[in-house]
């Protein structure tokens, strides 16, 4: 028993020994909790959106109006405007117009109809693809970068800027991630890539590595004029709301703003929606309720008249009085594409 006592009143002993010890500060790359905390929290270039010198990926199915989007962000940050009731960080905007810029004049002034007399000196647009692959291309982009001293860097779309490589292969994505954040470790930039979804919409396109280095993936759904912005992936917050957002024509293009009363279900049309439009696009002329019912197959009726109307809420199709006031006649609405990769 005495030596048992005698063994536990040494170890306690040591127990007070330890703690006395004072340790020395972190040295080098290593920091204590204390310094960490003193760290602070990451910046927002567009407010709970855009991390700044982070890399955000806008991913969408073609058509989805991925361009007018980064436009949209993109002379928002140049010109310190909010961006759709955000507040942004204002500085210089590099912006690779990898696809063409025949649009992009228009669409400038479209945006410029609703924010008139703003300054715009900051943005600056490259007018051809720079193949980030490319010893060449990136020093360009350095030299570029090295001459704005860029807050943002707009890649449009990544696949023009890494041509000749497959997206799939870990290797060349992770070099053109390493290239975007060669400008980020130099000029404390952002970098927003606008990229491709896979061909049944389920994600970006290609190797894994770009969402595995991404700071923020942002999903962009698209019906008609309507669209959600999704946010798949915010790595230093709290994963927001969708931002529901709609298309609206002006002068010779189009501006995107928010969409005060959003009535879009985005879970995907179902299989009745599915029939109904098909019926309605390869039937010659407008189709009354009751003609729709009969033309579609395999439905109870109240599930065709829900999905003809849940149509008509998305903008899909276009309800009109027919010659008789009782009867409705139903459309397919047509609607011209804006030019977006």
């Amino acid at each position: 028993m005495a030596n048992e006592i005698r063994d536990a009143v040494e170890a306690l002993d040591a127990v007070k020994a330890l703690k006395a010890v004072e340790l020395p500060e972190a040295p080098g790359l290593m920091l204590t909790v204390d310094q960490l905390a003193n760290i602070p929290p990451p910046a927002w270039l567009v407010e709970g959106l855009l991390p700044s010198a982070g890399l955000t990926v806008a991913f969408g199915p073609p058509a989805s109006l991925k361009s007018f989007l980064a436009l949209d962000v993109a002379l928002s940050v140049a010109s310190g405007c909010d961006w759709q009731g955000r507040e942004t960080r204002q500085g210089p905007v590099l912006y690779i117009a990898a696809e063409g810029v025949s649009g992009f004049y228009p669409r400038i002034q479209a945006w410029l109809t609703v924010r008139p007399s703003t300054d715009l000196r900051a943005f600056r647009l490259v007018p051809r693809a720079l193949n980030l692959l490319d010893r060449a291309d990136r020093d360009t982009l350095l030299e570029c970068a090295e001459e704005l001293e860029p807050r943002l860097l707009v890649v449009d779309t990544l696949a023009r800027c890494m041509v000749g490589a497959n997206e799939n292969d870990t290797a060349p994505m992770g070099r053109v991630v390493e290239a975007l954040d060669e400008v980020r470790r130099r000029h404390e930039t952002a970098s927003l890539a606008v990229h491709h979804t896979t061909k049944d919409g389920g994600w970006a396109r290609g190797s894994g590595a770009l969402a595995g280095a991404a700071d923020t993936m942002l999903r962009l759904k698209r019906r008609d004029q309507h669209l959600a912005l999704e946010t798949e992936k915010q790595k230093n917050a709290a994963e927001g709301e969708a931002i529901r957002l709609r298309f609206r024509l002006a002068e010779d293009s189009g501006v995107l703003e928010l969409d005060e009363a959003p009535s879009i279900s985005w879970k995907g049309p179902t299989r009745a929606m599915q029939h109904v439009s098909q019926v309605l696009q390869t039937t010659s002329g407008p189709l009354t309720g009751n003609a729709i019912e009969k033309l579609v197959r395999g439905f109870r009726s109240d599930t065709v008249r829900d999905a003809l109307n849940q149509l008509v809420a998305e903008g899909c199709v276009r309800r009109e009085s027919g010659p008789n006031r009782s009867q409705l006649h139903y459309f397919v609405r047509p609607y011209s594409d804006p030019d977006d990769g």
